[in-house]
């Protein structure tokens, strides 16, 4: 049995691993090879990805994998690991090969990274090595105290369009935090991954008076809000009236909405399957949410 980790490797040395890991995707998660070579060669996957590896002979076994992962938190810029891609084939589980790749990885994590964030379904298995569950708080205000001002209806965005997969990029890459308070800066390979599903790709719509992709759904009385991504924000009351559905009374952000300071917010039970959990020195700051969309 041969590891393979490549640590801040070329891009032909990263290409050439993470190809070989295809079949793991597909028999533990189910992600088809024929994504993940569209994601490539759309060019969406993130150059900081750094695979370790359990190999037996040329059939990748066993995977960790972390990437870097820039964060606002309380104002202050950092720069986060994040972990993903933890996987094993079937037939070699329970022999310790997760708990190997692990420990190799956070050696390599503390030497660069004070913060490492992780999502799992199964908390137990990474509390041994130090991570502990960050509890998300999803938010939510009334509307019926908002002075709406012109109505503007929004384009829905078609990401197999040239000119809509760039308008979309260019914002992606240049916009905002969508939370001072906590945010992930820099999703780009989350969110194109998640944009494979239909799901996602029906939320996302285009706001020209302000030059923003907002990302959202409705039913007949709420507003939730799951992205905004834009250099200079709209106020709610403008969004609102942009959605063109006038029986809103309440919104539901899925992120910290601190640029939106004139509604009264309330924390909002959410419980998710897929558990946020972090690693290191301090804490987050109470409440937060990790914005669906650029989940990993």
């Amino acid at each position: 049995m041969v590891i393979c980790c490549i640590s801040r490797p070329p891009t032909a040395a990263i290409l050439l691993c993470v190809r070989k890991l295809y079949p793991l995707f597909e028999d533990v998660f189910g992600i088809s090879a024929v994504l993940l070579k569209d994601f490539h060669r759309r060019g969406f996957w993130d150059p900081s990805y750094c695979p370790y590896t359990f190999f037996d002979g040329d059939i990748a076994v066993a995977n960790a994998s972390r990437f870097e992962l820039p964060l606002m938190i309380k104002g202050r810029s950092i720069t986060a690991a994040g972990i993903q891609s933890v996987m094993t084939l079937p037939k070699y589980r329970h022999r310790g090969f997760m708990t190997s790749l692990f420990e190799r990885m956070l050696e390599d994590i503390d030497q660069y990274y004070s913060l490492s964030l992780l999502f799992t379904e199964t908390p137990s298995l990474y509390k041994k090595f130090g991570f502990r569950i960050a509890p998300e708080t999803r938010f939510c205000a009334r509307l019926s105290d908002l002075a709406f001002g012109t109505k503007c209806l929004l384009k829905r965005l078609d990401l197999s369009q040239c000119n809509d997969a760039s308008l979309l990029d260019h914002l992606l890459r240049g916009s905002t935090p969508v939370s001072y308070r906590f945010a992930p800066t820099a999703y780009t390979s989350s969110f194109y991954l998640n944009c494979y599903d239909d799901t996602w790709q029906a939320r996302i719509y285009y706001y020209p008076d302000w030059n923003a992709v907002l990302i959202f759904d409705t039913d007949p009385d709420t507003l939730r809000m799951y992205a905004i991504l834009a250099e200079e924000w709209p106020t709610m009351a403008e969004i609102v009236q942009a959605t063109g559905v006038t029986s809103l009374s309440w919104v539901v952000t899925d992120f910290y909405p601190d640029r939106f300071p004139d509604l009264k917010w309330n924390s909002v039970a959410y419980e998710s399957p897929g558990k946020l959990m972090i690693r290191g020195k301090g804490e987050l700051p109470i409440p937060i949410k990790y914005p669906d969309m650029a989940k990993f």
